[in-house]
């Protein structure tokens, strides 16, 4: 079926009143809870403070003076720029927002109608469009503000003007090769994601150009005998399109190096900050292993939960649309003898949704990562309508109805989940608002304007706060995100190797998840919202930061006397992990610890790891007699064995709680030895601090039990 290119206004003219009718059912609802304009996400409010930070000739610094690389999107915050320049600023940016959120809404309704019709018909194309405009997560996130369907529009249109070009290479034209070289630069800029599109780009233009050699080497042929005047003119534009495809090759690769440029510029570190702290393959507890069965898992979470309207998707996807949609894709694979390369495309793009499952983020916020990839699927639909109709047809002709009434019956029954889509968006909105905006007005109100935040969700409290934020889990902090992932323990080590002027002097966090209870002083207010499913917790709390635990620990509290310490080894450290090489030993991020001890009128804090079984690690090796000092801790009393450069030093009784144990290893002549702590029995033991000492005379000090 040849793709309609007339009337391609009309088509988005059509998309654009229907996604406008949404879109006022869903700001109407939002407005009935909130009175006001609001985002059911935070990360909202971060795509609008790099927007405001762009308007005021500061880019990519968030709250302070420091470049950050915490926007995952470069063209989201900048369509939003010149708006809040022009004077919508506060909450009335969301109007902006929602007009761009309708827009791009409309958009990926034409393109996969678009797309679909080059697979099955334009009857069927239009079907794939109504399910667009009433699939509910599309509704969800065409209101929240976020890039998310920006990044599928741009998805989907660059897949199927790929596959145009190499199904038609005859009709690639300058302004054609343009178009995708163009969009493959584009995509990335939006989302990181959108690389995939680059690289459907690179192959489309790679591929166009190399074909079209040939018909150059035919314009060099006719130039030696007489040639009709269309021979020459299709051998000029081959000529033309070779070059210009050769050339364009070099666009969407740019586009994915963009981001990755500006931030090894800015920071230092290519990576950006939300990669670092959000996508497995930088979390130090997971080895290929541990990460491809946590990649399978999700992938079976998606398909069985997600795209099934299951637990995480409950009210936003209908029942049961998972089967229809894997039957789809194998429809749509059989439509690949209409037009190959659109069909392989667009499998293609619907299989890197498997990209999201290697993200620890994963079904967070309304699993929005997986919603740009989702199209195929309807896509998918439509081809399955029209099989459907021609197998059946080929029975009986008045069986081939069943195809239109397959199609016209998943865009009702996307449709009538709609009205419970919209509720969950206004009241995700209305749990945003009353939490996080409120807590911010707050700050805005009550904090100096000096202070310096810790947050763990930093949108609301920097844009509407109106205050410098630090935050924990790292987006838009430079260096933060290695210690959030680690966990609590090496937040808290982090903390006390940091200058105390960089340190936050309040904290807006969900004290649960921040993990550092001692860090937290004195509660100065609290938002509390409950019977939601969108906010990190129930109740965020403000407090004055108590930084005065930091260090404590740093000191056995009774050192051996007369003795030089030479070497420690704090646990959850990650620099002294690091430096001795300390073994994960297949450690989660949920066994870091933070503990406050009390002993003898004195209380220390220290970070540390706890189901431990075996802590091994590097210290130094003097020639001579030494005491391995341990802070350890255990819930029942039970039985530690030492090790050093393999061979057993000692066994020490730790009772149960904490306890400082000494332990004297012998000398080695090696510079370095390893030292082994293995628990005897069954019991785990915790670990949060080792030193070693010297011995000024030998034999001097307790020797092992």
């Amino acid at each position: 079926m040849k793709l309609v290119r007339a009337g391609g206004a009309a088509w988005f003219a059509v998309a654009l009143a229907g996604s406008a009718i949404v879109g006022a059912l869903a700001v109407h609802a939002i407005y009935q809870r909130t009175g006001r304009p609001a985002a059911p996400l935070d990360d909202t409010f971060i795509h609008f403070q790099y927007a405001r930070r762009f308007a005021e000739g500061a880019p990519f610094r968030y709250t302070g003076d420091a470049p950050t690389s915490g926007t995952t999107s470069l063209v989201w915050p900048l369509l939003l720029a010149p708006f809040w320049k022009m004077g919508a600023r506060g909450l009335s940016l969301l109007w902006v927002a929602w007009g761009l959120g309708t827009i791009c809404h409309a958009g990926l309704a034409v393109e996969t109608a678009r797309l679909a019709e080059r697979l099955t018909s334009r009857a069927y194309g239009v079907a794939a469009g109504a399910m667009c405009l009433a699939f509910g997560p599309f509704a969800w996130f065409a209101w929240s503000g976020m890039e998310t369907l920006a990044l599928a529009w741009v998805l989907v249109a660059t897949t199927r003007r790929a596959a145009l070009l190499l199904e038609e290479p005859e009709k690639a034209s300058a302004r054609a090769l343009g178009v995708v070289a163009g969009l493959g630069f584009l995509a990335p800029l939006v989302r990181p994601e959108g690389a995939i599109a680059s690289l459907f780009a690179v192959l489309a233009l790679a591929v166009t150009a190399w074909r079209t050699r040939a018909a150059t080497s035919l314009r060099a042929a006719i130039s030696s005998r007489a040639a009709t005047s269309s021979e020459a003119a299709i051998s000029s534009r081959a000529a033309v399109s070779s070059r210009v495809g050769w050339g364009l090759v070099v666009l969407p690769i740019a586009g994915c190096l963009v981001m990755p440029a500006l931030f090894r510029g800015l920071t230092g570190d290519a990576v950006g900050a939300a990669a670092r702290a959000k996508w497995l393959i930088y979390n130090p507890y997971f080895d290929a292993g541990r990460l491809l069965a946590q990649v399978g898992e999700h992938a079976r979470v998606l398909v069985l939960d997600v795209l099934d309207g299951g637990e995480w998707t409950e009210g936003l996807v209908p029942r049961g649309l998972a089967p229809v949609m894997c039957l789809g894709v194998v429809a749509l694979a059989l439509a690949g003898r209409r037009a190959k390369w659109t069909a392989g495309l667009a499998l293609a793009l619907g299989v890197s949704a498997i990209v999201t499952c290697s993200y620890q983020t994963f079904l967070w916020n309304r699993v929005r990562y997986v919603w740009p990839f989702v199209p195929v699927g309807l896509v998918g639909c439509a081809c399955l309508a029209r099989e459907l109709s021609v197998g059946l047809g080929r029975i009986r002709p008045a069986l081939g109805m069943a195809g239109p009434a397959l199609a016209a019956a998943i865009v009702a029954r996307l449709g009538a989940d709609l009205p419970v889509t919209i509720e969950d968006l206004a009241r995700s909105a209305a749990a945003v608002d009353e939490q996080h905006v409120k807590m911010a007005e707050w700050a805005r109100e009550e904090l100096p304007e000096e202070a310096l935040v810790g947050v763990n969700d930093t949108g609301a409290i920097a844009y509407v706060g109106e205050r410098r934020t630090f935050d924990v889990v790292g987006l838009t902090t430079v260096g933060e995100s290695r210690a959030w992932v680690a966990g609590a323990g090496s937040r808290f080590e982090h903390y006390e190797r940091m200058p105390r002027e960089r340190l936050p002097s309040h904290f807006i966090v969900y004290p649960e998840w921040f993990g550092c209870e001692p860090l937290l002083g004195r509660a100065l207010f609290e938002t509390e919202v409950e019977e939601q499913s969108i906010l990190g917790g129930d109740a965020m709390v403000a407090f004055v930061a108590d930084l005065d635990a930091l260090g404590s620990g740093a000191l056995p509290l009774a050192p051996p006397r007369n003795e030089e310490r030479i070497d420690e080894v704090d646990v959850a450290d990650l620099v002294s992990e690091e430096e001795h090489g300390f073994a994960l030993d297949g450690a989660w991020a949920s066994e870091e610890v933070v503990r406050e001890i009390r002993f003898e009128g004195r209380t220390i804090v220290d970070g540390g790891r706890s189901e431990r079984r075996r802590d091994a690690f590097w210290m130094s090796a003097p020639g001579r007699g030494s005491h391995l000092v341990m802070r350890v801790g255990a819930a029942e009393a039970m039985t530690l064995e030492v090790r050093a450069g393999g061979e057993i030093a000692g066994t020490v009784a730790l009772p149960a709680g904490f306890s400082e144990l000494s332990v004297r290893l012998p000398g080695q002549k090696t510079r370095r030895t390893r030292v082994q702590i293995v628990a005897l029995g069954e019991a785990l033991f915790e670990s949060l601090h080792y030193w070693l000492y010297v011995e000024e005379t030998s034999g001097s000090g307790a020797g092992a039990r």
